[in-house]
């Protein structure tokens, strides 16, 4: 295991414009580093920072995922989602796979 630190500044509008306020934030965390440097290896992600966050982004979106998958839609919902005029199976008649 590897810890490592990090540090967050962002810049928040105070007393209007020109003037800020810069927060800071470091936080700890014990990384897996065999478990890193598969993902580096596997993703060609050349920096350990860069895979922290191709993993923090992967987990966002999974995340995501589930909660919209888990959302209930009604049918007022879909109502115009799709466009009238579109067809599937006329575009579908329309594509030719390679190779034919």
């Amino acid at each position: 295991m590897m810890t490592v630190s990090f540090n967050s500044c962002e810049p928040i509008l105070k007393y209007g414009p020109g003037s800020h306020v810069v927060i800071c934030m470091k936080t700890r965390i014990e990384i897996d580093e065999r478990r890193l440097a598969r993902v580096m290896q596997l993703t060609g992600i050349r920096t350990k920072t860069q895979a922290v966050d191709f993993a923090l982004r992967a987990a966002e979106r999974i995340a995501m995922k589930r909660q919209l998958l888990s959302t209930v839609l009604r049918e007022a919902d879909l109502e115009g989602a799709v466009d009238p005029v579109y067809d599937v199976l006329e575009l579908g008649d329309r594509e030719v796979p390679d190779g034919r």
